[in-house]
């Protein structure tokens, strides 16, 4: 297994093991789908975080992968609209589009680096997005 710990410009962090070489590519989408649509949890109505969500994609399926993805969240914006760090997820975009998935099994929070990630992930293809 071969360790990779990618950190981005905005904070976004990608940190897998893989039994092979892989290629992966990360943008930006500028146009999400809006942070009110969620599904996997219950609680107040949901707001996304950031302007836009990322699309990671690996070259080949991979299902054998032992990952993490994190992105930071800002403090400030989170008291300006009275979120508190403790409900702030990663969502990732469901299969139908339609929906951000947020699984609380997976969900871990490290307010000493303001970040919030998602743990324990086999694949990383998909896109995300930080939701408070």
């Amino acid at each position: 297994m071969t360790r990779t710990d990618q950190g981005f410009q905005d904070g976004l962090t990608l940190d897998l093991y893989s039994p092979k070489p892989r290629t992966l590519t990360v943008r930006q989408n500028l146009t999400p789908l809006p942070g009110q649509f969620v599904t996997g949890t219950t609680g107040e109505p949901f707001v996304a975080l950031s302007n836009y969500s990322y699309v990671v994609k690996m070259n080949e399926t991979a299902n054998d992968l032992i990952a993490k993805i994190e992105i930071p969240y800002d403090v400030q914006m989170l008291n300006k609209l009275g979120i508190q760090e403790a409900n702030t997820y990663v969502g990732k975009l469901a299969a139908d589009k339609e929906s951000w998935f947020v699984n609380d099994q997976t969900r871990n929070v490290r307010r000493l680096e303001n970040l919030t990630r998602i743990i324990k992930m086999t694949s990383l293809d998909g896109e995300y997005m930080i939701l408070g």
